[in-house]
């Protein structure tokens, strides 16, 4: 499902840390938390922010969770108040039983699938599509976007056929800079670890998660890694600016910004 909307250009990238948080109301946690961030860097127009997996589940991941549709009307709601484009993981309807496990880029009436996850997390929460080749990649706003819902970015790095195309596709449009998002809620899994599998020269990574035993993760095109977190439940969360993707480093002070309360507090 995808509508059209009208273009932005696409300045920072930036991630959502919910690890800790209360997840009863995920919007209004991401609310106080841009407002937070919006005293450390001013304006956040035009940015990319990444959110976690299962995003609209309201409560921990298991098998007793079920999608709410009025959290993704709520976050393209946000996308237009805000002025900023997103990357979340929904649970979306199947129309058969079980959800699909899904990333979506969300940019106000622009709202473009990018992949459904084929990963089995042990859960069994959601449902497998029949294409297992799924991942796509798409230009919006001057960036080349993708998305892989957690354990797929682990699975993608281990089947060389299937990273290999969707290196392609990041390669294919004629945009200058690219971001690989990853919309996760990893608990086995050191984000900065798994990122070392990587072999993605010239692509920014960005790791929500939405689990407070690890960091989430921005990952420059440089390759220098930036993981945010200083205890379980306190993380900082860097925003990349466009020139920043380019030299891979991150300039001006890190924002507190962990799912409606500020960092040491």
């Amino acid at each position: 499902m995808e509508k059209q909307g009208g273009p932005r250009q696409i300045s920072r990238v930036g991630v959502f840390h919910f690890g800790g948080c209360d997840k009863g109301d995920p919007v209004a946690s991401l609310e106080v938390s841009l407002s937070e961030a919006e005293t450390f860097q001013g304006d956040l127009s035009n940015c990319l922010i990444v959110l976690p997996e299962a995003f609209n589940i309201r409560t921990e991941y298991d098998r007793d969770c079920r999608p709410e549709g009025e959290i993704c009307c709520a976050l393209r709601d946000l996308s237009v108040r805000r002025n900023v484009a997103l990357v979340v993981g929904l649970l979306e309807s199947s129309g058969e039983g079980k959800p699909y496990n899904s990333a979506f880029l969300i940019d106000g009436d622009f709202y473009a699938l990018l992949s459904r996850k084929i990963s089995d997390g042990g859960k069994g929460v959601y449902r497998f599509p029949e294409d297992t080749d799924n991942a796509t990649a798409i230009a919006h706003g001057g960036v080349c976007v993708a998305g892989l819902i957690c354990m797929d970015a682990k699975m993608f790095c281990q089947r060389g056929e299937w990273f290999g195309r969707l290196r392609e596709k990041l390669r294919s449009t004629a945009c200058a800079r690219r971001v690989l998002c990853v919309p996760a809620r990893f608990s086995d899994i050191d984000p900065e670890e798994l990122t070392q599998c990587f072999h993605l020269p010239g692509v920014t990574i960005a790791i929500s998660n939405g689990n407070s035993l690890h960091a989430s993760l921005i990952v420059p095109r440089s390759g220098k890694r930036l993981p945010f977190k200083d205890s379980e439940t306190k993380s900082l969360s860097p925003i990349c600016s466009r020139s920043d993707m380019d030299r891979g480093w991150l300039t001006g002070q890190l924002t507190a910004w962990r799912g409606g309360q500020k960092a040491g507090a």
